[in-house]
């Protein structure tokens, strides 16, 4: 058995701000809403703003009209040309590579398109298991998915639902504050021994982690991003 790493993939690996501000401006902008410029946008979904504030507006059929294009537009072809990967991350995968195992688990919905898209970025082979999740529980969907055996799990992500499922699974949790939220959203989800926030995913050995007993290390303000 190896040690395995379990990864996010938006807001982890790839910088999906570009598509996630295209997709939310192209809904508005069919609703006749007014839109947000990119900077303040990508600020309030940094921060967990909710869909409502973002929107400013409570109408539950608007609500529900925004989210359902969502759905329709964020995974589409044209989209998902516009994610890149962080600097430095395809580097810092081929280094781990062989060091143990590396598995791939994203909430997206369309797996085809998933593979497609880390082929055209050349990141496919990258992983020893591709698992999406199609926006179920992304624990459970880990644990009947996954395909190894493993002797230490460290889990990487950039939101609460990657620290919610890497708990479960009973991992030590690595954050990254570079992605989809911001240091000080993920400072207040509370502490726990077994979650470490770090500045992006090129800061961290999953393989070699310094935790003494269980004890994540600790990192200065400015390099958790609140300074």
């Amino acid at each position: 058995m190896k040690p395995l790493c379990i990864l996010d993939l938006d807001g982890t690996l790839l910088d999906c701000s570009r598509r996630h501000y295209q997709c939310y401006l192209d809904i508005v902008t069919e609703l006749d809403r007014r839109a947000w410029s990119y900077q303040d946008y990508w600020r309030m979904k940094r921060e967990a703003r909710s869909l409502s504030r973002i929107l400013d507006s409570t109408d539950h059929e608007l609500l529900k009209t925004y989210s359902e294009r969502w759905l329709e537009l964020i995974e589409s072809p044209d989209m998902l040309r516009l994610d890149q990967p962080f600097p430095g991350v395809v580097d810092k995968l081929r280094e781990w590579k062989g060091r143990g195992l590396l598995v791939l688990a994203t909430m997206r919905r369309q797996r085809n398109a998933v593979r497609e898209q880390l082929a055209e970025l050349d990141m496919l082979g990258l992983f020893d298991q591709l698992i999406v999740v199609h926006g179920r529980d992304k624990a459970a969907s880990v644990r009947d998915k996954l395909a190894f055996n493993f002797i230490s799990l460290t889990w990487i992500g950039d939101t609460e639902l990657d620290r919610q499922a890497g708990l479960a699974m009973g991992a030590r949790v690595c954050l990254v504050s570079n992605g989809i939220r911001d240091a000080k959203h993920l400072r207040m989800l509370g502490s726990d021994k077994r979650v470490a926030v770090y500045p992006d995913m090129t800061a961290i050995d999953p393989f070699s982690i310094p935790w003494e007993d269980g004890e994540p290390p600790e990192l200065s303000l400015m390099q958790c991003g609140l300074a």
